[in-house]
């Protein structure tokens, strides 16, 4: 299921009467608002924009649709509708939806607000498991005498309607949709929603993670972005308002980091490629042909990021020469050869089955 909060304070120690939400906009808005203006009209014109940062060794790069998605509907002070679901299960066909929390966050003035919130709790047509309400806290007690799936469905859908204008956004919102499609399906209905921003896709975009430090979870980043800021969580809109936060913060640190425009950089040729897998790691190893030397890369398939170590004789970060994205579109174009439709694998790690057939 989307990961979600403990409805408990973390240990922080900021005065709790502070309003968290209000504050990180009127924080952003200034450093947004004072960007020189042809700096943010060259950054608004950007669809894929792709940044490196380096650390202990090791240099990284990684895409920043999602990260730049956000911006630009920011820029255009368009309206969010950020949605987190709790489920039975993991299986979108075979699970079914316990609660559907929504909250609408829209500029109004200079300053971005809550508008409008939702909290619908569903009654599945079986009994969960006592691990499964281990996990979310609701139990088949509390959702006896609440609207059944499709009861609930006209007010669910209703809610998506009626800020159809909205950019839809969650923390691993992708898990969401594809139950919310499943739901829509069992109606005989659709739910295809036309924008999407990940804040986990955000989170992922600019913070290198570990496979097993668990460094991405929510909590964790709330405590990397707003050290000593206090969380409470008493329903399931303090946990949305906290994912928002999320990707303020992030978006703040990105545009601090003074992205560079692949295009100004270099192009390499690809001399060789190759699966590699050890255990639990999944890696897509290439070697880049670039002035007349070779450099190897690889692309983290579990941290969807590129990684090259420093030379044995000097530090060099090739990723500060070399325009990636042509690397990448390079590298679509072989997948396409070999009968693929999208270079997919990239984006998406439980497809590294797929790729070690290409490879």
């Amino acid at each position: 299921m989307s990961e979600r909060i403990s409805r408990k304070s973390l240990t922080n120690s900021q005065n709790k009467e502070e309003d968290g939400l209000a504050r990180l906009f009127l924080m952003t808005f200034f450093h947004i608002n004072g960007i020189r203006q042809k700096e943010r009209e060259e950054k608004y014109i950007m669809s894929n924009i792709w940044n490196y940062f380096g650390m202990g060794g090791k240099h990284y790069w990684c895409n920043k649709a999602n990260t730049m998605r956000f911006y630009n509907a920011v820029m255009q002070g368009r309206k969010f509708l950020i949605f987190d679901l709790e489920t039975t299960g993991l299986k979108k066909n075979a699970d079914v939806i316990v609660e559907f929390s929504a909250v609408v966050i829209e500029k109004v003035g200079q300053f971005y607000q809550k508008t409008d919130e939702i909290e619908q709790y569903i009654k599945p047509p079986f009994t969960m498991t006592d691990e499964v309400i281990a996990i979310h806290g609701i139990t088949n007690e509390f959702l006896e005498d609440k609207p059944e799936e499709r009861d609930a469905w006209p007010v669910v859908k209703g809610f998506f309607e009626k800020h159809k204008d909205a950019v839809i956004s969650g923390y691993n919102v992708g898990f969401d949709i594809k139950f919310m499609t499943a739901y829509a399906g069992r109606m005989k209905e659709s739910f295809e929603p036309e924008e999407v921003v990940d804040i986990f896709g955000i989170v992922k975009e600019n913070i290198f993670a570990d496979e097993h430090d668990g460094c991405r979870k929510l909590s964790h980043i709330l405590g990397i972005l707003y050290p000593g800021k206090t969380y409470q969580f008493h329903n399931a809109s303090d946990d949305i308002l906290a994912t928002w936060d999320v990707g303020v913060g992030v978006l703040k640190k990105f545009l601090e980091s003074k992205p560079v425009l692949e295009e100004s950089k270099h192009k390499a040729q690809i001399s060789s490629y190759q699966y590699w897998k050890a255990g639990r790691t999944q890696r897509i190893y290439v070697t880049l042909r670039f002035s007349e030397n070779f450099y190897e890369v690889y692309y983290d398939i579990y941290s969807s990021c590129w990684v090259c170590e420093d030379d044995k004789n000097n530090e060099f970060n090739i990723f500060e020469w070399v325009d990636m994205n042509d690397v990448e579109n390079k590298l679509t174009k072989i997948a396409e050869s070999k009968g693929k439709d999208k270079f997919r694998l990239l984006r998406d790690k439980d497809n590294w089955r797929s790729w070690k057939n290409i490879a």
